[in-house]
């Protein structure tokens, strides 16, 4: 081959055609439809509480750690005395 970097022959040109207008295409934008509210929804408080869940549970598991940590290191001190 002369050209080794070339793994294949370039093929025919693939024509892609959407149907449909603009406005079937893009999300609504207006905001006094009920129906669109409902799609739309802000997550941030459930954000925020699970993220808080998740550092209570870390603080949690990091606490049961050091608490196995410092019991280890005390059980030899137990075992001379």
């Amino acid at each position: 081959s002369t050209s080794p970097y070339v793994l294949s022959q370039p093929s025919d040109r693939l024509e892609l055609l959407v149907i449909g207008t603009a406005d079937t295409l893009s999300p609504p934008q207006n905001n006094s439809d009920p129906s669109s509210a409902s799609d739309r929804r802000d997550y941030t408080v459930e954000n925020l509480i699970r993220m808080g869940v998740a550092a209570l549970i870390l603080l949690v598991l990091g606490i049961l750690l050091l608490e196995a940590q410092h019991s280890q290191t005390r059980t030899p001190d137990a075992a001379r005395s």
